[in-house]
């Protein structure tokens, strides 16, 4: 069982940034002191109907290694709460980065865009591969690391879909974000992934 100490406290089901005592990481390459816990209470995540949404969310980052997803360290629980704890990316998130500018200059320089969306384009390209669909990109979802290096979080609406285009048509709890063609219930064959992150 995992050392920890909580360093700051977070909102529920918002990650709270933690210290590590000792190690055993289990991606030791990634091995650092801080890390992000998520802690959800039981009943809010029974009473909300987040059930299939929290064990997704845990399947999933279990199973996901790549350079630009966040890392899942451990998951556990205790008799009320649900616990993720994954790598603590110090740099923020993108929500952040763009409205920490001064009114009138918030964007990004061109270079430092196509940065992000090259990162982001290789994390949704390695999902897409291994047949899942995101559902949830927006800026608070793009964390940056210490380097500027982009991090995907929050796989809680994310879709193992098997090449199963049905599940597209699901509305997810977001509609600003969601994909034109499918607010237009319009799907096109062999396109499935290329309008869906």
């Amino acid at each position: 069982e995992p050392d920890l100490e909580s360093a700051t406290p977070g909102t529920p089901g918002t990650p709270a940034a933690v210290v590590h005592h000792g190690l055993g990481f289990s991606r030791a390459s990634r091995l650092q002191p801080w890390m992000a816990m998520k802690v959800m209470a039981k009943s809010r995540v029974i009473a909300e109907q987040q059930v299939e949404h929290v064990q997704q969310e845990r399947k999933l980052l279990q199973r996901l290694d790549h350079p630009f997803v966040v890392s899942l360290e451990y998951a556990f629980q205790s008799a009320n709460s649900l616990f993720l704890v994954m790598e603590f990316c110090q740099g923020g998130d993108l929500y952040e980065a763009m409205h920490s500018k001064p009114i009138g200059s918030r964007h990004f320089p061109e270079s430092a865009a196509k940065f992000i969306v090259a990162e982001l384009v290789l994390a949704l390209e390695h999902l897409h591969e291994s047949d899942i669909v995101y559902r949830d990109l927006k800026p608070e979802n793009v964390l940056f690391d210490t380097e500027g290096h982009v991090r995907l979080t929050d796989f809680g609406l994310a879709k193992v879909v098997n090449r199963d285009p049905s599940i597209l048509r699901e509305t997810v709890r977001q509609p600003r974000v969601c994909s034109p063609f499918c607010c237009k219930d319009e799907l096109t064959n062999g396109s499935v992934f290329s309008c869906v992150c």
